[in-house]
This record gives structure tokens, C-alpha cells and sequence, in this order.
């Protein structure tokens, strides 16, 4: 930030609850929450402990739409199922 100084601010979010509404979030931020789900479990983060390789997977076919590079993401996800 141009004023020097930040603070981060955290919330912890359960998986479980992000999937009661998820279907009804933007695809943008379905797919913003499914890439983020994907690097927390593939550096092994204790974040992660909640997710699996499946269920990103699911995440993923709701978030991602044809464009080539998100399609690259779902084979990167598909693989590691």
C-alpha cells in the first residue's frame, strides 16, 4: 500500500461451509475459491486438512467455464485425483 503500512486481516472459513451457498456464488469467485483450495492442498498446508483432491474437483466443474486456460486447471486438478 502507497501509505506504508498494512495490516492483515484473517477469517478462518470452513469448507463445509463455503458449499451451502457456494452454487449460488459469481463463477468468478467459485473459481477464485477453487484455485486457492487447489494451492493450499497441493503445498500441504495445515489449511487443508478439510480438503481432498475430489472435492476440488467438484468445486472445479461448477467454477470453470471453457476458456482454455481454466480447462488447463481442471487437467492439473483431474491429475492429481
Amino acid at each position: 500500500p502507497e501509505g506504508g503500512r498494512s495490516t492483515e486481516l484473517t477469517h478462518p472459513m470452513s469448507p463445509k461451509n463455503l458449499q451451502q451457498h457456494f452454487d449460488d456464488a459469481h463463477q468468478s469467485t467459485r473459481l477464485a475459491i477453487t484455485v486457492a483450495a487447489f494451492a493450499e492442498l497441493l503445498r500441504d498446508s495445515p489449511f487443508s486438512e478439510d480438503l481432498s483432491a475430489e472435492l476440488i474437483y467438484e468445486l472445479a466443474t461448477s467454477a470453470i467455464t471453457t476458456d482454455e486456460s481454466q480447462q488447463e486447471l481442471l487437467s492439473l486438478i483431474s491429475a492429481l485425483r
